[in-house]
């Protein structure tokens, strides 16, 4: 685990500069790095409610939390496309607001509590220092906040670079309850695959507002959107690994009837679920793909090198459902007999010398997992240089 000296970052609260976290000494760990910041899916995980005599619990807490995360697919598959950063958050008391009881107040470096809204389980936390303490690593995309409780809850909050904060998600989780890594599963879906809750409450009665814009909900039913070719039109019938097939399965987005979800089950709609079903997982992979590219070089796409420069990529390390497939072109005509591999020199592949040319590396994900072509268009990652004459 290698252990990243922090100079020049900035921590800020509601945009106010705090150079004093940096003086406290907070440190900030890569636990996994793939690839530049600028090419991966950046995760923060930080802890609220450690003193500083519990860093090491912290740290400990926070590898493995993020262990079991990467065992639920399509997390496990696509680790190879995140980056992930631990970053310590020094608390004055031991534990967070809201546990064991709604009256508890604690003072702690992220402000997280449960009974956010009036809602034992949910677990907020202020964002403002949250982006003070996440500013601190080199990049974040996602913030993973981790509180120091044995109680249930957790949150997602999404789309918040709309709202001026340097992060596009944060997910909360408690550290010591059994299921909090499926919470933390869940909670992110949210986040990155910006997917709504398939659960619902008898209460609520009849959903009668617009079409959602999460992938995973829909006012139409299986006929209407194969007719529609709209939402999970394409994987309708499929066999899910959640269970049963892929339908309109009524009752998402806290309402029972007049709105739809994918499956019976799934890990949107119950943490006992075995999965995510077919339209959240292709989903999630789509938010990864908004942060991360398949193939990175040194040598800066666009620029120009001589025929006789090796150029050399780094193809990401995804496994399991993903298939990534390199391919490189000659002025937009593929070489085929270089097919997968990932270092070329241009005058080996037959170019001439008399006029500039372009050499491209181009990688997709060819997963199963994806059916819509917007999604696979999506994780299309080409580099191009120009070949000078000569």
């Amino acid at each position: 685990m290698a252990t990243v000296l922090v100079t020049g970052a900035t921590g800020y609260i509601g945009g106010r500069l705090v150079p004093e976290l940096l003086a406290a000494g907070h440190q900030v760990r890569a636990l996994a790095r793939t690839g530049p910041t600028d090419a991966r899916l950046d995760v923060v995980i930080t802890g609220d409610g450690y003193t500083a005599q519990q860093q090491g619990d912290f740290l400990t807490d926070a590898t493995t939390k993020w262990a079991e995360i990467l065992q639920t697919e399509p997390y496990a598959s696509y680790a190879g496309l995140m980056n992930v950063w631990v970053v310590e958050a020094v608390s004055a008391e031991s534990g967070v607001s809201g546990d064991p009881t709604a009256d508890v107040v604690r003072d702690t470096a992220l402000g997280s509590y449960f009974w956010c809204s009036g809602t034992e389980r949910l677990l907020c936390a202020d964002l403002g220092k949250v982006a003070s303490y996440a500013g601190l690593a080199p990049e974040a995309d996602l913030v993973v906040v981790l509180a120091n409780s044995t109680n249930y809850g957790g949150a997602g909050y999404s789309e918040l670079r709309a709202y001026g904060y340097p992060f596009a998600g944060v997910s909360t989780l408690s550290s010591d309850h059994p299921l909090s890594s499926l919470i933390a599963v869940h909670e992110i879906g949210h986040s990155v695959g910006l997917l709504a809750d398939e659960y619902f409450y008898d209460g609520f009665g009849s959903y009668v507002g617009a079409e959602p814009t999460e992938p995973n909900a829909s006012t139409r039913t299986a006929n209407g959107q194969l007719a529609a070719r709209t939402k999970w039109w394409r994987w309708m019938s499929a066999t899910d690994p959640a269970g049963g097939t892929v339908s309109t399965y009524e009752g998402a987005r806290y309402y029972p009837f007049g709105i739809y979800r994918p499956t019976a089950d799934s890990l949107m709609h119950t943490l006992g679920a075995p999965a995510f079903n077919l339209p959240s997982r292709e989903a999630l992979i789509d938010g990864f793909y908004d942060y991360a590219d398949l193939i990175t070089s040194e040598i800066p796409s666009g620029s120009g090198i001589g025929r006789w420069q090796p150029v050399t990529v780094r193809l990401a390390d995804v496994s399991g459902l993903a298939e990534a497939d390199l391919r490189w072109y000659v002025d937009g005509r593929e070489i085929r007999r270089v097919r997968g591999v990932t270092s070329v020199t241009p005058a080996r592949l037959g170019l001439s010398a008399d006029r500039q040319h372009t050499l491209s590396a181009s990688a997709t994900d060819h997963t199963d997992a994806i059916r819509d072509p917007e999604v696979r268009a999506q994780t299309r990652t080409t580099l191009h240089w120009v070949v000078s004459k000569g």
